[in-house]
């Protein structure tokens, strides 16, 4: 999962914009003296061929990297640098396409379950300081190679529970075996911790049976628990159904049932649990990347990846430093695509709390940094670069020649506000941030059990006032809203049709949730008053009447359990301290709309004052900017659960939707920030049909009984997560699923795409040799980019892009170096 939560506006990699790139160069760049100090050669390849560049790339970074461990991590700020660092079998070129990387040929079977792949060789492991890494082995010293045993480890390492994984659920959801291991992993961590282990009892309840009582068992009987246990756990997280005995546990134990096999003459096989012909783009992400146990069994896995020294490497580049504040890569001199490396060092500085937005222009007009994007909200530099002297120059044409400006829909994060449904009551910060009682979170979390509240606290603000902190004009302001999970340009059935706009237009107008067609409704950067996806005053007040009828149903059922007014919670932000301000003010109108007065004396609203200053029915406050603004406290109020709302950003990492659609069902991919992780136990929840409280439920197509919150939109993407051989028949159920997840569910909202909107840039980096992908990890490589010694300017870049464009349109499938597996009969 490449969860994020970057603030828009900062970028990662400053400068760094553009999409991959054009055919490949046929030989290396050529050194020559250094220009302002800095290493120079010459250009090489289709794209300004002659012009000077740099041999080092400046840039910020918006957060520092936790760890370099592929292994473990599942965040866009650990993956952008791993990404560097490791190769995998696969990764993307210019184009987009899938390509070999350390990969050399594939082969797959004919129901696309089992894909075999053999590695290049000779592909070394090096230490950071570019040797190779050579192991002492049974007491001989043993140079390293990458190997099957390596991508193995990798995946064994990943599932076994001890090692907290992040990314375990892709590997358990795709390799034969791998729910099993991690299942039988787990039971053993609560033996080891005294924990005991749950079952399934004759009755169909869970039961647990206690440490003591495990340990006075003879040894058979021990197994039998043991093997209930995983049966139960497997089922209970990750929706599969094993049959194993306790025969099977010493080979379930030494990984031998997991469906990655080492074949001999450097051949790796992978068994899969279902048919998936999209499986070989889920490799280009990190927890199939290899690591070498070896050198872990040297360090510790504890230590792996947590420091420049305590890591090995096999790509392009390798980390030469890693302090809290900077990252630097050097070189990595034994790369098996060298040729294609045109910098021999890479150098991150964080981004400051403090820093206001002209800093990266700032820092740029220093020459700290390479390239920056151009804000609105610095009105210095955007008068220097757009408007120009005369205030001639316009967005789409700016007065600078140094500035390019280009409208994009990159498939980037795709950022939406989630409820949490199960609160913690422990607030241990509540006395630093919180505004909310233990007793005010228990109400909370019984009211957003109703389907009409969630769709207040979610659609009772407006996203007008939400974008605000967007961009200086309303135009900035609203481009980049989205108003579907996944992304247009992301996916195609087989006979071309954009995922997004045949099918999930086709299930939105077919639900008639609107007299305008969804080309409309849905449309990029659409925030009008349509009681869909936006909604006016008049309309909340409808929501409102909804909320309260349901709360009113509830309490008559409930007289022992009511819900009482006002029903507050509170919202977590992004880690920085502009945003939060903004949030504040969307948040206020949210509260005035809702409730019909306001308890601000200097309100613009029109509005009467509530009475005793307080909100009589709906509050929602913002968690203090004491701790948001830190990114630390931000990432343990995230994981802790302590939020009602929260915003989130997920960006795809494998050619599907399904990589969208199983985050929000119940004890899907994000799950935990939902409270709803409890497959066998979800969120039960209900809503009013006429004038009866239902509860929520779904029968699926194969007669299975689903209940909670998520019932139905799981029961949809389950439906479609089975057909596997009809990409329109899929494509159709996933479509279901996001309209009823969208609009109907009411778990979450989308508010932006990251990489959506027009987009105004000064840089001297040429990136159009660079890979590029919508999922996985290769957009975030940097091999193939150049850094030019003068500003690359838009007339250019205008020129190069439609020499990319044509060059894109003439490749096709069958290009030397391209994915193609042989399919066997």
């Amino acid at each position: 999962m490449r969860k994020t939560s970057k603030a828009f506006g900062v970028l990662a990699f400053a400068g760094v914009l553009l999409a991959g790139c054009g055919p490949k160069s046929s030989s290396g760049p050529t050194s020559i003296a250094d220009i302002d100090g800095r290493p120079a050669q010459l250009v090489t390849g289709p794209y300004l061929a002659g012009e000077t560049a740099y041999r080092d790339y400046k840039a910020i970074m918006s957060y520092n990297a936790e760890t370099f461990n592929p292994v473990i991590s599942q965040s866009a700020q650990d993956g952008d640098h791993i990404t560097n660092f490791v190769d995998g079998l696969l990764e993307n070129d210019e184009f987009g396409r899938l390509s070999y990387a350390l990969a050399e040929s594939a082969t797959a079977n004919a129901s696309s379950d089992v894909f075999t792949f053999k590695i290049k060789d000779g592909i070394k492991w090096v230490k950071n300081d570019g040797t190779q890494y050579v192991a002492e082995i049974g007491g001989e010293q043993v140079p390293q190679f990458v190997t099957p045993s390596d991508f193995i480890a990798a995946v064994k390492a990943n599932l076994d529970f001890v090692n907290g994984a992040e990314t375990q659920y892709i590997v358990s959801m795709f390799i034969e075996g791998g729910a099993e291991y991690n299942e039988y992993t787990y039971a053993t961590y609560r033996l080891a911790a005294g924990e005991g282990l749950h079952i399934l009892t004759e009755e169909g309840k869970i039961g647990l049976v206690k440490q003591a009582d495990y340990d006075g068992l003879p040894e058979a009987e021990q197994k039998e628990i043991l093997v209930q246990s995983i049966y139960f756990y497997t089922m209970y997280y990750d929706g599969i159904l094993l049959d194993i005995t306790a025969a099977d546990l010493p080979a379930i134990a030494a990984g031998e049932h997991i469906g990655v096999q080492d074949l001999g003459d450097n051949e790796i096989e992978f068994k899969l649990t279902q048919p998936a012909p999209y499986f070989p783009s889920v490799l280009t992400y990190s927890c199939f990347l290899p690591i070498n146990q070896a050198f872990i069994d040297e360090v510790g896995f504890e230590n792996f990846g947590m420091s420049a020294e305590d890591m090995v490497y096999n790509g392009a580049f390798v980390a030469s430093k890693w302090t809290e504040t900077e990252i630097e890569y050097s070189r990595n001199p034994e790369y098996w695509d060298a040729d294609e490396v045109h910098l021999d060092k890479v150098n991150f500085a964080l981004y400051p709390t403090e820093a206001g937005y002209d800093y990266l222009r700032t820092q740029f007009e220093l020459g700290n940094i390479d390239g920056f994007n151009v804000s609105d909200l610095d009105t210095v530099g955007w008068a220097k670069y757009v408007t120009g002297t005369e205030g001639t120059g316009t967005l789409e044409n700016p007065a600078n020649g140094a500035a390019y400006s280009r409208y994009i829909e990159t498939v980037d994060s795709a950022f939406h506000v989630i409820l949490n449904l199960d609160r913690d009551v422990e607030t241990e910060w509540e006395e630093e941030s919180s505004t909310v009682t233990a007793a005010e979170v228990e109400n909370f979390n019984r009211a957003v059990k109703l389907r009409a509240v969630r769709e207040l606290f979610l659609k009772g603000w407006d996203l007008k006032e939400y974008n605000k902190s967007r961009g200086a004009t309303t135009q900035a302001q609203d481009e980049i809203q989205i108003h579907t999970y996944t992304a247009k340009g992301f996916a195609v059935d087989s006979e071309g049709n954009d995922y997004v706009e045949k099918y999930v237009y086709d299930a939105f107008d077919a639900a008639e949730l609107s007299e305008d067609p969804a080309a409309e409704v849905l449309a990029l950067g659409q925030t009008e008053y349509n009681g869909v996806t936006n909604y006016d005053d008049v309309q909340v007040q409808s929501l409102v009447v909804a909320a309260e009828a349901e709360v009113a149903a509830w309490n008559s059922a409930n007289p022992d359990q009511k819900i009482t007014y006002p029903i507050k919670t509170e919202f977590l932000g992004l880690p920085d301290a502009d945003f939060n301000r903004y949030d504040q003010g969307w948040i206020d109108d949210f509260n005035e709309r809702t409730n019909g007065c306001t308890i601000k004396t200097d309100s613009t609203s029109g509005l009467p004052l509530c009475d005793e200053s307080s909100y009589p029915k709906f509050q929602l406050s913002l968690i203090g900017l004491d701790i948001t603004v830190d990114g630390e406290g931000y990432t343990d109020l995230g994981y802790s659960g302590q939020y009602g709302l929260h915003v989130m950003g997920w960006g795809p990492d494998y050619a599907d939707p399904l990589t969208y659609l199983n985050t929000y069902v119940t004890g899907g991919d994000m799950a935990m920030f939902t409270g709803d992780d409890d497959r066998n136990n979800p969120i039960p929840g209900w809503h009013l049909e006429g004038d009866v409280l239902v509860e929520d439920e779904y029968t699926t197509t194969g007669g299975k009984k689903l209940t909670g919150i998520a019932a139905k939109y799981s029961g949809l993407v389950e439906e479609g997560k089975a057909i596997t051989d009809d990409t329109a028949l899929r494509y159709e159920k996933f479509a279901d699923a996001e309209i009823e997840l969208l609009f109907e569910t009411n778990l979450m909202r989308m508010s932006y795409n990251a990489g959506q909107g027009w987009f105004v840039t000064v840089s001297k980096t040429m990136a159009y040799e660079r890979p590029t992908a919508a999922y996985g990890l290769s957009s975030s490589k940097f091999k193939g980019m150049w850094v030019l010694t003068d500003i690359l300017e838009g007339a250019t870049r205008r020129t190069l892009k439609a020499q990319y464009d044509e060059a894109k349109t003439q490749i096709s499938e069958d290009d030397e170096g391209v994915f193609v597996p042989t399919i066997l009969a």
